[in-house]
């Protein structure tokens, strides 16, 4: 079994690898600054740790042991787990801001901005990650 992940890992890496070196420091799910390094095939059901990719941290912590070593699959559980939790954040917002108040303005403009990127995140993560020829990193 555990070999098989291995092997899995190996031709998930393998298949994005020209994707890792054109877009060094970004995550592979969606898009943003990779912090850390996810492991395909978890601590757990292997001794080594070889097997890592760039991952943001938000994307490494939803995902967890998440038992699969496909990169497709892992991007979708991450959109959908994103989805639920931001399901508030991607209603839509006022097209007219210029009725409100400063401060109330203000908070809806910087709703807005994190709505814009939310929705980037999760472009590329329900296109696949950076396997799919979509994937576009958020910044640069």
């Amino acid at each position: 079994m555990t070999r098989m992940l291995l092997s899995l890992a190996v031709t998930e890496i393998d298949r994005i690898a020209h994707r890792l070196e054109a877009y060094p420091g970004v995550c592979v799910y969606c898009g943003d600054d990779a912090t850390t390094r996810d492991h395909l095939t978890p601590r757990l059901s292997s001794g080594e740790h070889p097997h890592t990719v760039p991952a943001c941290h938000r994307c490494n912590s939803i995902l967890g042991p998440f038992p699969s070593v496909s990169i497709p699959e892992r991007a979708a559980f991450i959109a959908t787990r994103e989805t639920k939790k931001n399901r508030q954040l991607l209603v839509g917002l006022p097209h007219n801001l210029d009725d409100y108040g400063y401060a109330l303005r203000t908070a809806l403009e910087c709703r807005a901005s994190r709505r814009h990127i939310l929705v980037l995140r999760l472009r590329n993560l329900r296109s696949g990650g950076m396997g799919n020829s979509h994937f576009e990193p958020l910044w640069g």
